[in-house]
């Protein structure tokens, strides 16, 4: 556990996934939950080990989408991981990053 609070890369899924929850009314938390269907066979497994989350800030600077993971410290702490989309370019990837990043700074770890 020790070298997992440490490198978080090293890190395993935690038993219940996190809750994500706002203290703002301008920022509205949606989970999204994986359907078995044939498409998957029937596996629901994404809803544990990446769960996934709709956060809808309203009045933020400007409209924007960005797909990237996180992780979650023992302290409830949330840690920027890497994008979630393909990139044909390095400068759009290193700009997208850094964006993604800022807008976890300002926006997600003060929901």
């Amino acid at each position: 556990m020790d070298s997992a609070e440490k490198d978080y890369h090293k890190a395993f899924s935690a038993r219940q996934p996190p809750i994500v929850e706002s203290k703002s009314n301008l920022v509205k938390v949606t989970r999204r939950y994986a359907l078995g269907d044939m498409l998957n066979n029937f596996d629901t497994s994404d809803n544990y080990m990446y769960p996934t989350y709709d956060i809808a800030i309203n009045q933020a600077y400007a409209n924007f989408y960005y797909s990237f993971s996180v992780f979650v410290d023992n302290r409830g702490d949330i840690h920027y991981d890497k994008p979630l989309i393909p990139f044909t370019g390095k400068g759009y990837e290193e700009s997208y990053t850094a964006l993604s990043k800022a807008v976890m700074e300002r926006y997600l770890k003060n929901i």
